[in-house]
């Protein structure tokens, strides 16, 4: 059975399904190596539709950017260092699935 390794998608959900759909994935066969989030606008959908392959068969790893964006989320990541390698991109990914506006470093202290 092929295998389709996937990683450093970075917040690009739509260079994601390309891809999935160009090589005619089936979920069985995909294994997501991590950093789903960070740098591109859409790493609330890009952590959808990993968790909906997941569901159906699909295999997924956290990467060091993920780990980062939980570490953040618990309080435990200084944004200052976050939001320089991609993260404020995440967080206004996820204001903006929550219909709220997006956000910069001074309202994030």
């Amino acid at each position: 059975m092929r295998q389709i390794i996937i990683s450093d998608i970075h917040g690009c959900r739509n260079e994601l399904n390309q891809l999935l759909d160009k090589v005619g994935a089936r979920a069985e066969e995909v294994i997501f190596l991590g950093d789903y989030v960070d740098t591109g606008t859409d790493s609330a959908g890009v952590l959808s539709t990993v968790m909906a392959w997941v569901e159906n068969g699909a295999a997924a790893l956290l990467g060091n950017h993920d780990e980062l964006f939980l570490e953040w989320l618990a309080g435990h990541e200084d944004i200052f260092y976050y939001g320089r390698i991609g993260g404020l991109a995440t967080i206004n990914s996820f204001l903006a699935k929550m219909g709220l506006n997006s956000v910069g470093y001074t309202e994030l202290l």
